[in-house]
């Protein structure tokens, strides 16, 4: 899963007027720290006091005591249900559902969801909490519905609009995922996140020039955004640009010093560019941070070839292939090290083994072409 919590966006048409504050009264924030917040929940509603009864739920979710929050709203949902103010439950069950998701009781959130648009049916938070939850539960048509209900009453919502986008890229449906992130940031150009996806979506499909334009928006916008630094090197160095690439890869691995991947793109830029030794020197990272992953141990098998490390070389290449026993790749370059090593029926062996393995890579590379209707999976 992409998140675990969807992108939330509180409606600008969301909801009720909150009743005035009573300065001269107790804070609701020093109730928090008093035995039974429920009885004082209880006590600031019967006062009439329900923006400090909310301030007490807001503060809850905000020190991440969602399931405290939750039990507050749903509190202030029932005296507004007995009181017949449909606006004022309507934004306590919203509240409450995205506790409920907070605290991943995505159950109990689409229950609440359900409620909401019962109160309140044509209240977009009610339809964006249900669409959050069904995301959560992996019902992704029912996600999608429910945004696209939302955006029909509020077609200008950037959360909204990002939030659908993420149903259709989980979909396989990158088209409208783009068109849902195009809207969103052509709305808010300072819409970071909304670049950060699209220029993602655009790398996966070879536009890497429109990719960087839209990454580098995100890198002004949220520079610490997860990720961002990662395809965004990626994104230079699938334009050739790699010592560009390098630089971008250089400050992210710094920043996160335990991730393989763009240990390995790094890498792999070296190479490009034939620094071996700093090729040799991410790889072998790479391998130590992520043992299992076979493409690191195949190209510190080519760093090390190229290097003059012939028996180094092929421990790697034997590593790679025994994590990934249908790739082709790691027999073509093992054939050429067994021939530098003078090995020739060695090399012969591994080129008839490539030759089978490729084949069966191109079968079941044409199955899968053939079961999805040319889509990824």
């Amino acid at each position: 899963m992409m998140v675990t919590r969807p992108y939330l966006k509180e409606s600008k048409r969301f909801l009720v007027t909150v009743l005035l504050f009573c300065w001269t009264c107790v804070s609701p924030i020093q109730l928090l720290g008093q035995p039974s917040t429920a009885s004082q929940v209880s006590e600031l509603l019967q006062q009439g006091r329900i923006g400090d009864a909310l301030t007490i739920g807001d503060t809850l979710h905000r020190q991440g005591r969602f399931s405290d929050s939750a039990d507050v709203f749903r509190q202030i949902a029932g005296f507004a249900e007995g009181l017949g103010e449909q606006n004022l439950q309507a934004e306590a069950l919203v509240r409450q559902g995205q506790a409920e998701l907070a605290n991943g009781s995505f159950l109990e959130s689409l229950v609440t969801a359900q409620k909401c648009l019962r109160v309140l049916e044509d209240l977009p938070a009610c339809l964006h909490l249900l669409g959050l939850s069904n995301y959560s539960l992996d019902q992704l048509t029912d996600a999608g519905k429910a945004f696209e209900d939302a955006l029909r009453l509020e077609p200008q919502n950037v959360g909204y609009l990002f939030n659908l986008a993420l149903v259709r890229l989980r979909q396989s449906d990158m088209q409208a995922a783009e068109a849902a992130l195009v809207k969103a940031v052509e709305i808010d150009p300072g819409f970071g996140q909304g670049h950060l996806y699209l220029g993602r979506l655009l790398n996966t499909q070879n536009r890497n020039r429109q990719a960087v334009d839209h990454l580098e928006k995100a890198r002004q916008l949220n520079p610490d955004s997860d990720g961002l630094l990662y395809h965004l090197g990626l994104a230079y160095k699938a334009l050739g640009n790699d010592l560009k690439a390098i630089e971008i890869l250089l400050i992210h691995v710094q920043k996160q010093p335990d991730a393989a991947a763009p240990r390995i793109t790094l890498g792999d830029c070296y190479l490009r560019i034939n620094e071996w030794d700093k090729a040799l020197l991410q790889f072998r990272r790479a391998t130590e941070i992520e043992p299992n992953r076979a493409k690191s141990h195949y190209l510190l098998a080519k760093a090390l070839i190229e290097l003059g490390r012939l028996d180094e070389a092929l421990s790697s290449l034997q590593r790679s292939s025994s994590l990934e026993p249908t790739t082709e790749e790691p027999h073509y370059l093992m054939a050429q090290v067994y021939r530098r090593l003078g090995q020739i029926d060695e090399a012969k062996a591994q080129i008839e083994l490539y030759k089978v393995k490729k084949g069966v890579s191109r079968f079941l590379r044409d199955q899968e072409i053939r079961d999805t209707g040319g889509r990824p999976r």
